[in-house]
């Protein structure tokens, strides 16, 4: 339960859980793209699903 609610808040607040093991880096590397997709039944017509990748 306190799981889940640890998850609801990253997302939602952007709340980072605490972790005894956390390490500091000095570089992030972040990788994005998206892919155009048709919508169905709704106002839009066209969509987009985006992803992210963090190391």
């Amino acid at each position: 339960m306190t799981e889940d609610r640890n998850r609801e808040s990253l997302f939602t607040d952007g709340v980072i859980p605490e972790k005894k093991h956390r390490k500091a880096v000095s570089w992030l590397f972040l990788e994005g793209d998206g892919v155009a997709i048709h919508l169905q039944r709704e106002s839009q017509k066209r969509g987009e699903i985006k992803l992210g990748l963090a190391e």
